[in-house]
């Protein structure tokens, strides 16, 4: 059984051999006529790595896949503008990965979805946004407790109220509320085991 990303060599073979016995295809250039250099806006991302915007290649690759996901998945009556149209947005928005990236990105998207990918879905495949933390009220005031009353509290938990206190501030206003209150707890039982010793 063939993988989709053996398939989509294969595919990519077949269609840059029929390229070159038809004379080629319009591919987008580079802004700049410099392309071997790095743009200010993508210096830092993928340096080691060389950039579709910076490669004619990579960027004919591109416009391959484009078209192979075009013609296959649902574009709700796409017409060839729509196609032109799709490869300009995709050459803007992902040239600054490599190619090699965005091809298993596509892979990935191409395991479930039925429509043609817009940027954005191949981006958040790359660059996933990181998993929302969630703070435990409980586990706050028990590690303050722990360590008011001079119990063992390992690092990483001294850590976590550290960030609890920290985060406090940056939540939605429905968790803050919820983690103001659990500092103002401790707090309160602060001063009532500090008061209560004397």
């Amino acid at each position: 059984m063939q993988t989709i990303s053996q398939a989509l060599d294969s595919r990519i073979k077949t269609l840059s051999d029929g390229l070159k016995k038809n004379g080629g295809e319009t591919i987008i250039q580079s802004p700049t006529p410099e392309a071997n250099q790095t743009s200010p806006q993508n210096e830092g991302c993928y340096e080691h790595l060389t950039q579709i915007s910076d490669s004619l290649d990579d960027r004919k690759k591109l416009n391959i896949l484009i078209k192979n996901c075009y013609n296959s998945l649902n574009t709700y009556g796409g017409s060839n503008e729509g196609l032109e149209a799709t490869i300009m947005l995709m050459q803007m928005t992902l040239g600054r990965f490599d190619y090699e990236t965005v091809r298993a990105a596509f892979g990935v998207y191409l395991q479930t979805g039925k429509d043609m990918p817009k940027p954005a879905d191949i981006i958040q495949i790359i660059e996933p946004k990181p998993e929302k933390k969630e703070w435990s009220t409980t586990a706050f005031i028990d590690i303050k407790r722990r360590i008011r009353e001079g119990q063992f509290v390992p690092k990483e938990e001294r850590q976590f109220c550290n960030d609890f206190i920290t985060n406090a501030v940056k939540q939605q206003p429905d968790s803050r509320v919820a983690m103001d209150g659990a500092i103002r707890l401790v707090e309160e039982q602060d001063k009532k085991y500090w008061i209560g010793a004397e």
